[in-house]
């Protein structure tokens, strides 16, 4: 078998809007992060919200499938952010400028997390792409919320991920499922609707599920920490904007290829060394350690 290697790194600055396919990325404290300018971008440092029941809420592809056409671009020269959209436009975010606005509180799935609107303009630019009011909000940087000891870099800090910092796929594992949809008559399923950081080449099929640490590269560790169960956004095609078949019955069929009786595809992952190191395609992947 192949020497395991970095195949693909996925990165997305909006939470589910499309995503940024990319040959390098930094070890961040909270995920990827990408240079732009003399900026750094997170991964899912933005999230647009809209106000439920007297509570902020995320927009997700859950609901809202056609967010998967909404095209993140950075400009380094700029030092820009850029969501573009068919039929909407454009709006460009400065990376270099902090919004100024009341820190609010988002919450999902039990989950909590802070931001500010990033400007009236990218509201107004998020509204009408979803369609109805919502607002466009950014993460504080988790560098000065460490500095000002608000979390702490041994725990599983992210922006505005659901929990985990990284999602590790498996392109054994992958071709595992699609062999199995062909079999079954449906049509194969490209790595881009489970939206991975990290997808590794090299391994057997399933051989994610039995690791607990691996290494990339010369420096950079992480922990491989549980299965990734997937909810409907698989069934949304990237391309298109739309479910473009039955998420239950998807789901369902993915189930066959389950850890934990729930349909999955992937590991959670979170970094333990490497803090500010570079990942790259191509890089070897190590086994460190495997689970009991």
């Amino acid at each position: 078998m192949s020497r395991a290697q970095v195949d693909r790194i996925g990165f997305m600055p909006l939470k589910s809007g499309g995503e940024m396919v990319v040959q390098d990325a930094i070890i961040g404290p909270g995920g990827l992060m990408l240079e732009v300018g003399d900026e750094m971008l997170a991964d899912r440092e933005f999230v647009i919200g809209e106000e439920k029941r007297g509570k902020i809420a995320r927009v997700t592809q859950r609901e809202d499938p056609g967010m998967a056409l909404i095209q993140p671009m950075r400009n380094e020269a700029r030092g820009s952010l850029f969501l573009a959209m068919e039929g909407v436009g454009t709006v460009e975010i400065d990376m270099e400028t902090e919004p100024s606005g009341e820190l609010v509180t988002l919450g999902w799935s039990g989950q909590k997390r802070e931001g500010r609107e990033v400007s009236q303009e990218a509201s107004d630019w998020a509204s009408e792409a979803i369609g109805r009011p919502v607002k466009l909000y950014r993460s504080p940087m988790l560098g000065s919320l460490i500095k000002d000891r608000k979390v702490d870099v041994r725990n599983n800090n992210t922006h505005f991920a659901d929990v985990w910092q990284f999602l590790l796929t498996n392109q054994g594992t992958h071709e595992s499922l699609n062999e199995a949809l062909r079999a079954s008559g449906q049509t194969l399923v490209g790595i881009d609707r489970f939206r991975p950081n990290i997808h590794v080449k090299g391994w057997e099929a399933f051989r994610e599920h039995s690791l607990s640490r691996i290494q990339i590269g010369s420096s950079v560790q992480m922990d491989v920490l549980r299965p990734s169960t997937r909810c409907k956004m698989p069934s949304v095609d990237p391309r298109t904007g739309e479910f473009d078949r039955n998420p239950a019955a998807f789901l369902s069929f993915m189930k066959d290829w389950h850890v934990l009786n729930l349909p999955v595809h992937g590991e959670n992952a979170r970094w333990t060394h490497g803090l500010g190191q570079m990942i790259s395609v191509g890089d070897p992947v190590q086994i460190l350690e495997e689970r009991s």
